[in-house]
């Protein structure tokens, strides 16, 4: 199992220590360390079924802090196992956190095993990953921003296919464009789920103006839900063995474009439209604004019927456009 890639070690451990009934004060352990230091990592459950992560101080190496938040908190100790060395460990309070947990293990693992550093050294590559992670998970998210998020991710695996630093460097994410993928041209991503007069919503007076000296295309999905399809870590997985790493994606996530790690919502790709968005294309657009038509509006939101937009372009041509991005 220690040359299996880092996600499917953490999946084994959890497995592993999933019957398990640890007694006051103790541990479960399983352990999930590289193969030529096994013991440096481990998962743990204790008697409150809470999972930890346990990583082994090194020699030579200083303690340092990790403040990821009170549902993710860490603590220098030493546990029962571990040679007496000093460990880091980081509990996962809260049960809803579990696969976003497991995923940055994992990131973590792969880390080491292709670097051949220390596991502490890499951890603290994930540190900032994880606070951004439980800045937004904190907060509720519907099922709505899910099948968003479905769609955009689609397209960067796509991209990411093709090539995995330009994906990354197209991607906007969080980062505040009218955009969500944006080099010289730019993309605009929506997904809806109604089978008869389909709609998107389109979010403020930029959002269908292109970019300066370039042109804009809008991708449409219908995103429906499948027990045979994909889930959004499904998808993280898939960009991932393309290159990119997970912790680069989980840190273009905010609490405003918040990047949820879901294992249980599955969905598939049910009808894909491509548009150019012309001078004729329908909308509310600052360009066709004054700029006092402007003064003080916020949280412009309007609702795009598709089938009332011209240009409309075949879906297999989203390859090419996203080659001219």
């Amino acid at each position: 199992m220690m040359n299996d890639s880092g996600r499917v070690r953490v999946a084994a451990a959890l497995a592993n220590l999933a019957p398990k009934r640890p007694s006051a004060g103790q541990y479960a352990q399983s352990i999930i360390g590289p193969f030529y230091r096994p013991h440096e990592v481990a998962l743990a459950k204790d008697s409150f079924e809470r999972i930890h992560l346990l990583v082994e101080l090194p020699d030579g190496v200083k303690k340092f802090d990790l403040s990821v938040g009170e549902v993710l908190p860490a603590q220098w100790t030493s546990v029962q196992g571990t040679h007496g060395r000093e460990i880091l460990d980081v509990t996962c309070v809260e049960e809803w956190l579990v696969d976003t947990f497991a995923s940055l293990v994992g990131e973590m693992l792969d880390r080491v095993d292709a670097t051949g550093h220390h596991a502490v050294d890499e951890l603290r590559e994930v540190i900032d990953a994880w606070r951004l992670v439980l800045h937004r998970q904190v907060k509720s998210v519907s099922k709505s921003h899910i099948v968003g998020l479905f769609g955009e991710l689609t397209v960067l695996e796509r991209m990411a296919a093709v090539d995995p630093t330009r994906a990354m460097k197209a991607w906007r994410g969080k980062d505040g464009y009218r955009h969500d993928f944006y080099l010289t041209n730019a993309l605009e991503v929506k997904t809806y789920t109604t089978l008869n007069s389909p709609q998107v919503s389109i979010h403020g007076a930029y959002q269908l103006d292109p970019p300066p000296s370039g042109s804009l295309h809008l991708a449409t999905f219908r995103v429906d839900e499948d027990p045979n399809g994909l889930t959004i870590q499904d998808l993280l997985d898939r960009i991932h063995a393309h290159g990119v790493s997970s912790v680069d994606i989980l840190s273009r996530s905010n609490s405003d474009a918040p990047i949820i790690v879901d294992e249980e919502l599955r969905f598939s790709i049910g009808e894909e439209r491509l548009y150019f968005v012309g001078p004729d294309f329908p909308g509310v657009r600052a360009s066709r604004l004054r700029e006092a038509d402007l003064q003080g509006v916020s949280g412009l939101k309007f609702g795009l019927h598709l089938d009332a937009c011209p240009d409309k372009l075949s879906s297999s041509d989203l390859p090419v456009v996203l080659a001219a991005l």
